[in-house]
Parts: C-alpha cells; structure tokens; sequence
C-alpha cells in the first residue's frame, strides 16, 4: 500500500460521514436527492432493469456474496502460501477490502441509499400519526370486516 493509494481508504469515512450528516437534515436530503437528482437515476434504472425478465438486484446480491466469499478464500490462500511476505500480503487484502467496502458503501448510498434519510412520507403529505385510540381500533375492524364479507359475496 502506497501513500497515493491512502485517498482510496477515504471513501468508507466518507460514505458514513455522508449518511451521518443526512440523518440530521432529512428536509434537505428530501429536496436535494429524493426530489431532484434520485428521480433520474430513478428512470435509469427502472429503464435498464425493466428490459430483463428476472430481478437483477438479486443476481447482484448473489454475485456479491460469491465474490466476497472468493475473496476472502483467496486471501486466506495468499497468507497460507508465502509466511515470508505475510504482513504485507494481509495489509495489501485488508486494504483492497476497505477499498472495496468503501466504493460499494459509498455507491449504495448515492444510488439509493440517501432516501432512507428523507422526510417520512407522513410528514410529506400531512397525514396525523397520533396513536389510535382501542375505540378507533374496533370501529375500523369492524368496518373492514363487513367490507371484506361483502367482496366476498360478489
């Protein structure tokens, strides 16, 4: 590991910065990602993804964990190899994991991940969250119970 290759181990600090800094302004996170800059990637990706006829989040997923459980085997492989040049071997993986982790972090929160941080839709629309009372409970059970046994008969 390089000094010029230092920056690289930014990238994991910065994405938790990133997140730490959007859970405290969810109204700017709402105006500023959620309402401009997501709505694009938002068509792109729907675009790309809606011409395949299977789920590529998951492929993805099972891709990942493939590979981290490939990488991981090869490092161990790597120090079991050479006991020489072990400590530089396991500071060149540590380093391409913290890479690593850092690029997909950071990736994941400016793709999506930043929406969780976005104003709760309540808020958004103005609807009362106050907690219903028990009375309120049974009325709309009730209500829901006769709506349901009328659909049933048609």
């Amino acid at each position: 590991m390089s000094k010029k290759s230092v920056p690289a181990l930014l990238l994991l600090p910065a994405g938790v910065l990133l997140t730490t800094l959007a859970g405290r302004v969810p109204a700017l996170v709402e105006r500023l990602y959620s309402r401009s800059f997501y709505p694009f990637i938002g068509r792109c990706l729907s675009t790309a993804t809606g011409l395949l006829p299977f789920s590529l989040a998951e492929i993805l997923v099972f891709a990942f964990l493939l590979s981290a459980v490939c990488f991981l085997l090869r490092g161990i492989c790597l120090l079991a190899k050479d006991k020489r040049t072990r400590r530089e071997k396991l500071a060149n993986f540590l380093f391409s994991f913290l890479y690593g982790a850092g690029i997909l972090y950071l990736a994941f929160n400016l793709v999506w991940g930043l929406n969780y941080y976005r104003e709760p839709l309540s808020a958004t629309l103005g609807l009362d969250t106050r907690p219903a009372t028990a009375a309120e409970l049974e009325s709309l059970c009730r209500y829901l119970l006769a709506q349901a046994n009328s659909l049933r008969l048609r």
